[in-house]
């Protein structure tokens, strides 16, 4: 990992591939080092680890995505550079709030702590499995989080009611649910139907926020607009 964010140290964004071959002239890999593949042969064992690098430095808040599978130097990470670390690893990063938290979620899966004896684990394989399917879980909703806020409100509108016509609400997005224009909603972004029937209305407005929750003033101005609409129902 540290190879990786001395590598984004330019400031400039950076693909995995890119980051893989800095890492592997930084850490002197030999042809034959690089040909070597991961355990099932799915893909190269230097980019797969290169990967994880650049998802555990986002999650630790040193590097940051910026679209089209790119990664960039944060602030923190150039802050830790000027301390000049001799290594960067999990157990590092464990100083890192946002990191242990990304720990902390990728732990909630359904089977019980494993007993510890000294230092052998005895988790069994399927423990491991579940673990790390749990992980890759959330770094993948991490990451699309992350894309969905970069993305346009009306993406983002569209989106939320195409999210809830996958709910069951109203069949079709295209039959079910309609975008209200943009600029002249009047508070409303969406409209779904309750059922398949089409029975009756649900009014949706839709808050993309970088940070933070959404306050009283946004809630009470979206009930001043269903009223308008003669709305009984409406999700925010």
């Amino acid at each position: 990992m540290l190879p990786y964010l001395k590598g984004l140290a330019d400031g400039k964004p950076h693909s995995t591939a890119e980051m893989a071959e800095h890492c592997a002239l930084a850490l002197g890999f030999t042809d034959d080092d690089k040909a070597e593949r991961t355990r099932k042969g799915t893909s190269y064992k230097y980019y797969d680890r290169t990967q994880w690098s650049g998802t555990y430095l986002r999650q630790a808040g040193l590097a940051q995505s910026c679209g089209n599978g790119r990664t960039m130097i944060t602030q923190a990470g150039k802050d830790l550079l000027l301390k000049n670390p001799t290594h960067i690893d999990r157990a590092f990063l464990g100083n890192y709030p946002m990191f242990v938290d990304f720990k902390n979620r990728s732990k909630k899966v359904k089977f019980k702590e494993p007993v510890h004896s000294g230092t052998v684990s005895l988790k069994t394989p399927q423990d491991l499995i579940d673990e790390a399917y749990a992980e890759i879980s959330n770094s993948l909703a991490d990451e699309l989080l992350e894309a969905i806020k970069k993305q346009s409100p009306q993406f983002f509108e569209g989106l939320v009611i195409r999210l809830l016509v996958a709910m069951g609400y109203g069949g079709s997005f295209e039959d079910a649910a309609s975008v209200t224009q943009y600029s002249h909603d009047e508070s409303i972004d969406g409209i779904i139907k309750e059922d398949k029937l089409g029975l009756d209305n649900i009014y949706i407005q839709a808050k993309r926020y970088d940070t933070g929750t959404v306050g009283r003033k946004e809630i009470q101005s979206f009930v001043g607009a269903l009223s308008g609409k003669g709305a009984t129902k409406g999700i925010l």
